[in-house]
């Protein structure tokens, strides 16, 4: 909410618990966050802002924010370094609950690694664009970070794209794979899923496109260049904006719906097909 703290709601009343502010100190103005993001012990919280990265602590509410970093100027200036500053709106944020290296993604398709879940030092950043994958798959902007759980790992997805990128961060820092034919060509959130295999460090990514249906990609990280997906199936009529596969296997949910805009169509109909904003879950 704009011109508002944080605020933290119950989720079985809905009634607010508690509100956190965070506040611009050279105007007093609200700062609204793009991004927020529970740390893995549960007892802060991470807020991504523009060039900026905030923790704050649930157990202190009503104050400022416990540790502020500037990500970067909001304007380039001479000393600007590509390798250590990362500008625009943080888009997502995630944890390696090993490392407690804190991924940070931005609109203008930046990553920025960060110790300490964001109170520590910047480690690197990077840009995701010219590379061999965004010449097959696209990408206008950073939507969804995810570790692998061995902390190896980042998948990185993007609005306007038709995949996912894979980074190997641990071992050499590069581009290692990317996932194609996800069908995502739209300035939607589409989020995607990475469920652990194994105890060896196996796990699959799941995603929905804008078709529909849900694929599924196996063990990318066994691989190089563009990865087809293992296999896919029908889902719902509509967008795919969220898939959840349980900690345990077993269950997945999916939930789908669009914004629509356009005048002279019925409520639940669209030319070429019917509104599908549900959630559904399905036994695997």
């Amino acid at each position: 909410m704009r011109d508002h703290p944080i605020r933290l709601n119950s989720a079985i009343s809905g009634h607010l618990g508690a509100s956190y502010p965070l506040v611009n100190p050279m105007t007093e103005a609200y700062i609204c966050p793009n991004s927020l993001l529970f740390t893995p012990q549960g007892d802060r919280f991470i807020a991504g802002s523009d060039s900026l990265l905030s923790l704050c602590d649930l157990s202190r509410p009503g104050q400022e924010p416990i540790s502020s970093i500037q990500t970067g100027p909001k304007r380039k200036t001479s000393d600007y370094n590509a390798t250590t500053n990362m500008r625009g709106l943080v888009s997502t944020l995630a944890v390696d609950s090993s490392s407690g290296l804190l991924a940070a993604g931005t609109f203008g398709r930046q990553i920025g690694l960060y110790a300490s879940m964001g109170q520590g030092e910047c480690v690197g950043v990077f840009s995701v664009k010219d590379t061999a994958a965004d010449d097959q798959i696209g990408g206008s902007g950073i939507t969804q970070v995810a570790w692998s759980r061995d902390g190896r790992y980042l998948y990185i997805s993007e609005r306007k794209s038709d995949g996912v990128i894979i980074y190997d961060i641990r071992n050499t820092g590069q581009l290692l794979s990317w996932l194609v034919g996800r069908n995502a060509q739209t300035n939607q959130r589409l989020s995607i899923n990475l469920t652990s295999t194994d105890e060896e460090g196996g796990h699959e990514i799941w995603g929905g496109g804008v078709d529909g249906e849900v694929r599924v990609w196996k063990d990318c990280h066994h691989q190089e260049g563009p990865i087809q997906p293992a296999f896919s199936f029908k889902a719902h009529n509509d967008a795919i904006s969220g898939t959840a596969v349980h900690s345990r296997g077993g269950v997945l949910a999916t939930a789908s719906g669009q914004r629509r805009f356009g005048a002279g169509l019925d409520e639940g109909e669209l030319a070429g097909g019917v509104i599908d904003s549900t959630i559904k879950i399905w036994s695997l």
